[in-house]
């Protein structure tokens, strides 16, 4: 028997990198998702463009103060009928406006998780632990690493909501290669912003070339230090 679409709204974080989490949503059997926030993504969903309250640039990601205007006067066929309300982290304050809109509107919430440390300094600060807490009423958690739902149960959610559904992988894009690589290579994917890390990476791998000096550091991603990992190639440490 046809159950007809799973149809989704996704509260977009400001600055959501594309082709992550949206993407696979919008991959979902019988998913219908309808993004809401600013820009439009590039992924394929319908789309209702709402602007963020933002009074400082300082904070990124599920980590940024900000929040999405004008939810109360969505309507329409864009965001009628929705079964869920969908956002990503706990502590994004985005995820509360999510739990609020979630009850008024009486849909199913789902919080889709990477968190890893449950004494993140966030969930001390008013507006987080506010939208945390509100959060806590979720239906699903949906954690896509294992530490992820080690995160969730520490914080005392119920175990039977956390599931652990690993991302996929396009296999088309990604595969073994023909034949294997013949000398030692080490692959940083990610993108190239000041919390991934990618300093402590290339200052690793000037310790790996000492010891290894055939050693390749292939770095994939783009991002704000783009242009500084390309003025510092990884080599031996100096003397």
């Amino acid at each position: 028997m046809d159950q007809g679409p799973l149809r989704m709204l996704w509260f977009m974080l400001p600055d959501q990198r594309p082709w992550r989490e949206l993407h696979w949503l919008s991959l979902m059997p019988r998913a219908a998702v309808t993004a809401v926030g600013n820009p439009r993504p590039p992924e394929t969903v319908d789309f209702a463009e709402r602007a963020y309250f933002r009074p400082t640039r300082r904070f990124v990601e599920a980590g940024a103060l900000a929040w999405l205007r004008g939810l109360d006067e969505l309507s329409g066929p864009q965001v009628d009928g929705h079964d869920w309300v969908a956002s990503l982290e706990l502590c994004s304050l985005v995820t509360g406006q999510a739990s609020a809109f979630a009850r008024r509107r009486a849909r199913r919430q789902a919080v889709l998780v990477w968190a890893n440390d449950p004494d993140i300094p966030l969930y001390r600060l008013p507006p987080y632990r506010q939208a945390m807490r509100r959060a806590r009423g979720a239906d699903l958690f949906l954690c896509f690493v294992e530490a992820a739902r080690d995160h969730c149960l520490a914080l005392g959610l119920p175990p039977e909501r956390c599931p652990v559904v690993l991302p996929g992988i396009d296999t088309e894009l990604f595969h073994p290669p023909a034949a294997p690589v013949a000398g030692p290579v080490a692959i940083f994917v990610s993108p190239l912003a000041p919390n991934k890390g990618i300093d402590r990476v290339l200052e690793a791998f000037r310790l790996v070339r000492v010891r290894l000096p055939e050693a390749e550091l292939r770095v994939v991603g783009r991002g704000p230090l783009e242009d500084w990992c390309g003025a510092r190639p990884p080599g031996p440490a100096p003397a």
